[in-house]
């Protein structure tokens, strides 16, 4: 099996932030988690090949999405490409918002559910559920299976609570859900 996983915008393309959490760092540490967690978990039975980027060098948001579309579609045979998010809404909320996964092709829905229902099931987050869409430039230009997580609303206390309470159990959650 071969997993392409990218964090979501770039280093000088933050994302969300607010003055407690930056999209692009939470997104970085997750990706780099889950990747070294998949590799821990190839073995000869299961030969697992992970494949990670993180975009250090666009400078803006166009950039930045070429950049990591490219750098999915530059990668061959591939049986999934991953994006890693975190969603937001206007203003700070105080009550939570959820866990969501992005898929376009309906081949894919499958998948997006099941890492969402982990992801929510480990954490305590709501289940906004598999969502479909066909908006998303990540989904729409990558080739191959490919869903874009939305790990939690970087702009809600609880989801961000629930999120850094509960970091290694939705690590395991999401490695659980690209192997099962």
């Amino acid at each position: 099996m071969r997993i392409a996983i990218s964090s979501g915008h770039g280093l000088h393309v933050p994302g969300a932030h607010t003055i407690h959490a930056n999209e692009v760092l939470e997104a970085r540490r997750i990706t780099q988690d889950v990747a070294r967690r998949l590799r821990i978990r190839s073995s000869h039975q299961r030969p697992l090949s992970v494949f990670e980027f993180h975009d250090d060098n666009s400078r803006n948001q166009n950039d930045n999405l070429n950049n990591i579309i490219g750098w999915h579609n530059g990668l061959e045979n591939i049986d999934c490409h991953v994006s890693v998010h975190f969603n937001a809404v206007a203003g700070m909320m105080q009550t939570g918002i959820g866990v969501e996964t992005w898929f376009r092709e309906q081949s894919d829905q499958p998948l997006a559910a099941h890492v969402t229902d982990l992801i929510a099931g480990a954490s305590g987050l709501r289940n906004r559920g598999a969502r479909n869409s066909t908006q998303l430039r990540f989904l729409n230009m990558v080739r191959g299976s490919r869903i874009l997580l939305e790990i939690a609303f970087i702009n809600s206390d609880t989801d961000m609570r629930l999120y850094r309470n509960n970091y290694e159990a939705i690590c395991d959650a999401i490695v659980d859900g690209l192997l099962s």
